[in-house]
C-alpha cells in the first residue's frame, strides 16, 4: 500500500483543485521554493491521515479554508488515494479513496465516496499500520534536520519508538515482586 495521489481543493493556499500523483511506493520527497505550498501540502495530508485536528473550533475550521485573493471558499476537501494492490487495507479494492471535508459548520470523512466517522477512519488506518501511536509515516518539515543533529542515544530511542520496540521492552522488563505485608 502506498499513496497514489493527493487531491486538494480550498485548503489553505490551494484555492483551485490541485492533484499530485506519481508517488513512489517507497519514499517520497516534496521540494520547492519558499512559499510554493510544501508545508500546506503536508498539512493537508496530515489533516486526512492523522488526528492533528480532532476537535475543530470555528476559528480552526476557518484557518483551514483558503484565504487568498478573490472570493472566499465555503469548504475545503483533501482526498488521499491509496494503491491497495497488496491488500494491506482491509478493503477489496486496488484503489482506496479517503477524503476529509471541512467547512464553517464542521468536518466529515468519506471512504470511496461513502460517509464514515472518525473512528472508522482510525480503525482502517491502524489496520494498515498507520497508527496514532507511531506517527512517523509523514515526516514533518524540520524533523529531518532535528534527526541528523541528535545524539546516538537519542537516535536509538527514536528508532525504537518508530519500530515500536519500546512497547516490547516495557512488556519484557522485569516486574518488581510485590509481597503482601506481614
Amino acid at each position: 500500500m502506498h499513496i497514489k495521489q493527493v487531491i486538494i481543493e480550498g485548503f489553505k493556499s490551494y484555492k483551485e483543485q490541485f492533484a499530485l500523483e506519481e508517488f513512489s511506493p517507497r519514499l517520497n520527497v516534496v521540494v520547492g521554493a519558499n512559499g510554493s505550498g510544501k508545508s500546506n501540502f503536508f498539512h493537508a495530508v496530515r489533516f486526512v491521515l492523522t488526528d492533528i485536528h480532532v476537535q475543530l473550533r470555528a476559528e480552526d475550521r476557518r484557518s483551514l479554508l483558503h484565504e487568498g485573493a478573490g472570493h472566499a471558499v465555503p469548504r475545503a476537501t483533501v482526498e488521499v488515494v491509496f494503491c491497495n494492490r497488496d491488500g494491506r487495507l482491509p478493503i477489496d479494492r486496488d484503489e482506496v479513496r479517503l477524503s476529509r471535508r471541512v467547512d464553517l459548520r464542521g468536518d466529515s470523512f468519506s471512504l470511496n465516496g461513502k460517509a464514515v466517522n472518525r473512528e472508522e477512519v482510525q480503525s482502517l488506518l491502524e489496520s494498515a499500520g498507520l497508527s496514532r501511536a507511531n506517527p512517523y509515516y509523514v515526516v514533518q518539515q524540520g524533523r529531518i534536520t532535528q534527526m541528523t543533529t541528535m545524539t546516538d542515544p537519542q537516535r536509538l530511542d527514536l528508532l525504537k519508538e518508530i519500530g515500536r520496540a519500546r512497547e516490547g521492552e516495557a512488556r519484557l522488563a522485569p516486574q518488581p515482586l510485590l509481597l503482601p505485608p506481614l
